[in-house]
């Protein structure tokens, strides 16, 4: 009786440990999939303001620029707009 009792309350703390660790496991993949989307979000914009700029400064972007820019995150989008404002060229944006 004492093992069965001993091996009961064994199998009930694991089972609370499982459901714990999987609670919190979720908890942790829902922070991490707001924060890769919210990364995504903010990279998605600074590609958008970058080409708005590229536009407005040097008219249609040629297809290969537009490549390029889509394979950036935003630090380097934001760079590349303050770079790209008084850029003498497309060509800058390489550099």
């Amino acid at each position: 009786m004492a093992d069965s009792m001993a091996q009961y309350w064994q199998q009930l703390g694991e089972q609370r440990g499982l459901q714990i660790g999987e609670q919190r496991g979720l908890q942790i993949g829902e922070q991490r999939g707001i924060q890769i989307g919210e990364e995504r979000g903010r990279s998605s914009q600074a590609r958008e303001m970058l080409l708005a700029v590229l536009r407005t400064r040097f008219g249609e972007v040629p297809t290969e620029v537009l490549a390029l820019v889509e394979k950036q995150d935003a630090p380097w989008c934001v760079a590349a707009v303050a770079r790209m404002a008084t850029a003498a060229s497309l060509e800058e944006l390489r550099d």
